[in-house]
Protein backbone atom coordinates (compact mmCIF):
# COMPACT_ATOMS: atom_id res chain seq x y z
CA UNK A 1 0.00 0.00 0.00
CA UNK A 2 2.85 2.72 0.69
CA UNK A 3 4.83 2.27 -2.93
CA UNK A 4 0.98 2.61 -4.10
CA UNK A 5 0.32 5.94 -2.33
CA UNK A 6 3.85 7.22 -2.66
CA UNK A 7 3.29 6.89 -6.45
CA UNK A 8 -0.55 8.13 -6.21
CA UNK A 9 -1.00 4.47 -8.15
CA UNK A 10 -4.70 3.99 -8.68
CA UNK A 11 -6.20 1.10 -6.18
CA UNK A 12 -9.72 -0.74 -6.09
CA UNK A 13 -11.32 -0.69 -2.51
CA UNK A 14 -10.63 -4.33 -2.60
CA UNK A 15 -7.40 -3.45 -2.50
CA UNK A 16 -7.34 -0.77 0.04
CA UNK A 17 -9.32 -3.10 2.31
CA UNK A 18 -6.74 -6.13 2.22
CA UNK A 19 -4.08 -3.75 2.59
CA UNK A 20 -1.69 -2.72 5.75
CA UNK A 21 -1.50 0.17 7.40
CA UNK A 22 -0.09 3.12 4.55
CA UNK A 23 3.69 4.07 5.73
CA UNK A 24 4.18 6.55 3.17
CA UNK A 25 4.25 9.74 5.40
CA UNK A 26 7.07 8.37 7.34
CA UNK A 27 8.70 7.33 4.86
CA UNK A 28 8.64 10.90 3.27
CA UNK A 29 9.40 12.20 6.86
CA UNK A 30 5.77 13.49 7.31
CA UNK A 31 4.82 12.66 10.84
CA UNK A 32 6.33 11.01 13.76
CA UNK A 33 7.87 7.51 13.80
CA UNK A 34 5.47 4.93 13.68
CA UNK A 35 7.20 2.13 16.08
CA UNK A 36 8.30 3.16 19.71
CA UNK A 37 10.26 -0.02 20.01
CA UNK A 38 11.39 -2.06 17.07
CA UNK A 39 12.70 -5.84 17.40
CA UNK A 40 13.96 -8.55 15.49
CA UNK A 41 16.27 -11.87 15.40
CA UNK A 42 17.59 -13.57 12.69
CA UNK A 43 19.24 -16.93 12.98
CA UNK A 44 20.13 -16.31 16.82
CA UNK A 45 21.40 -13.07 16.51
CA UNK A 46 18.45 -10.48 18.37
CA UNK A 47 18.01 -6.66 18.41
CA UNK A 48 15.76 -4.47 19.82
CA UNK A 49 15.72 -0.69 19.05
CA UNK A 50 13.89 2.30 21.10
CA UNK A 51 14.84 5.85 19.58
CA UNK A 52 18.59 6.34 19.88
CA UNK A 53 19.46 3.01 21.57
CA UNK A 54 20.27 -0.41 19.67
CA UNK A 55 20.85 -3.30 21.96
CA UNK A 56 21.87 -6.34 19.89
CA UNK A 57 23.61 -9.75 20.90
CA UNK A 58 25.13 -12.51 18.17
CA UNK A 59 23.44 -15.90 18.95
CA UNK A 60 23.96 -16.47 22.22
CA UNK A 61 27.05 -13.60 23.19
CA UNK A 62 26.28 -10.63 26.18
CA UNK A 63 24.21 -7.57 25.12
CA UNK A 64 25.93 -4.72 23.13
CA UNK A 65 24.26 -1.18 23.88
CA UNK A 66 24.74 1.55 21.28
CA UNK A 67 23.58 5.20 20.98
CA UNK A 68 23.14 5.82 16.92
CA UNK A 69 22.73 9.24 17.45
CA UNK A 70 26.62 9.54 18.33
CA UNK A 71 27.86 6.43 16.79
CA UNK A 72 25.96 5.39 13.28
CA UNK A 73 28.34 2.92 12.78
CA UNK A 74 28.12 0.71 16.24
CA UNK A 75 32.08 0.82 17.04
CA UNK A 76 31.27 2.25 21.08
CA UNK A 77 29.70 -0.55 23.17
CA UNK A 78 27.84 1.09 25.98
CA UNK A 79 26.71 -2.12 27.65
CA UNK A 80 29.11 -1.24 30.84
CA UNK A 81 28.80 2.46 30.76
CA UNK A 82 24.86 2.11 31.18
CA UNK A 83 24.01 -1.40 32.63
CA UNK A 84 19.76 -0.41 33.32
CA UNK A 85 19.91 0.68 29.53
CA UNK A 86 20.69 -2.62 29.13
CA UNK A 87 18.30 -3.96 31.60
CA UNK A 88 15.13 -1.94 30.59
CA UNK A 89 15.81 -3.05 26.67
CA UNK A 90 16.92 -6.74 27.68
CA UNK A 91 13.48 -7.17 29.42
CA UNK A 92 11.50 -5.30 26.44
CA UNK A 93 13.07 -8.07 23.74
CA UNK A 94 12.54 -10.89 26.51
CA UNK A 95 8.43 -10.10 26.96
CA UNK A 96 8.51 -9.63 22.53
CA UNK A 97 10.60 -12.49 22.29
CA UNK A 98 8.06 -14.64 24.28
CA UNK A 99 4.82 -12.76 22.91
CA UNK A 100 5.70 -13.83 19.35
CA UNK A 101 6.62 -17.46 20.08
CA UNK A 102 10.70 -16.80 18.62
CA UNK A 103 12.97 -20.01 18.75
CA UNK A 104 16.19 -19.42 18.35
CA UNK A 105 18.61 -21.73 16.84
CA UNK A 106 20.40 -23.46 19.40
CA UNK A 107 17.32 -24.35 21.07
CA UNK A 108 15.86 -25.64 18.17
CA UNK A 109 19.41 -27.78 17.53
CA UNK A 110 19.32 -29.65 21.46
CA UNK A 111 19.55 -32.52 21.69
CA UNK A 112 16.85 -34.49 23.69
Amino acid sequence: MTILVIKSAYFSRETRKNATENRGPVLEDKTKEVHDVIYWEHEGNRAVRQGNWKLVAENEAEWELYELKNDRSELNNLATKHPDKVKELSELYEKWEQRCGVVRPKVLNKKK
